[in-house]
């Protein structure tokens, strides 16, 4: 009998794609999406909703959500960059 994952195993992407299409997911949307008008446009929202709800609404939680997302996007591409530099995946 096969034990069901727990916790967050559960949503681990890696269980349902395989690692070379993850990565080649993750590739293409930096290359595309968040490159150029729209990645900008992405960050200065993230960055304007992080401001709201930090000082406006006062919600901690959704401010540091929100800038979590936009340092994902200020970043991300030049990380798989450097991890695509020296060879980790």
């Amino acid at each position: 009998m096969k034990s069901s994952p727990g916790g967050i195993e559960v949503i681990n992407p890696l269980r349902h794609v395989g690692e070379a299409q993850y990565a080649e997911f993750w590739q293409k949307l930096f290359s595309t999406v968040l490159a150029g008008f729209w990645g900008h446009f992405f960050f200065l929202i993230c960055l304007g909703l992080t401001l709201f709800f930090g000082v406006r609404k006062r919600n901690w939680r959704l401010a540091a959500i929100f800038a979590f997302i936009a340092a994902i996007i200020a970043y991300g591409g030049g990380i798989l960059a450097f991890f695509k530099l020296v060879k980790l995946y």
